[in-house]
């Protein structure tokens, strides 16, 4: 039998052993959930570059056995992490009773 399932290139995450979870432990301090709550994703601020220089920094990897700032992008969005700015949560809308309080003062 042809083993076509064990062909092509491994995940990062499965070459690098303790990648994956050295990567949760700093990016997980930055998330947010999605505000409207309308997906599963998780937001958060962390870029490639950032994220690169805090492994190294802090886990003590060095610099040639990382993989790039574009493969962390991937493996970011790979376990469900989008970056973008965290957002702020949205004001009310305006009801009418607030014009007439404003009135009276």
């Amino acid at each position: 039998m042809d083993n076509f399932i064990g062909r092509g290139r491994q995940k990062t995450e499965d070459i690098v052993p303790g990648l994956k979870e050295d990567i949760i432990s700093i990016v997980e301090p930055t998330t947010q959930a999605d505000p409207a709550m309308k997906s599963t994703l998780t937001y958060t601020r962390i870029t490639g570059k950032a994220l690169r220089k805090a492994l190294i920094d802090e886990k003590g990897y060095k610099s040639e056995n990382l993989p790039c700032e574009n493969t962390l992008i991937n493996m970011l969005n790979r376990m469900g992490y989008n970056l973008k700015r965290v957002q702020k949560s949205k004001p009310v809308k305006k009801i009418k009773e607030v014009d007439a309080i404003f009135e009276n003062v």
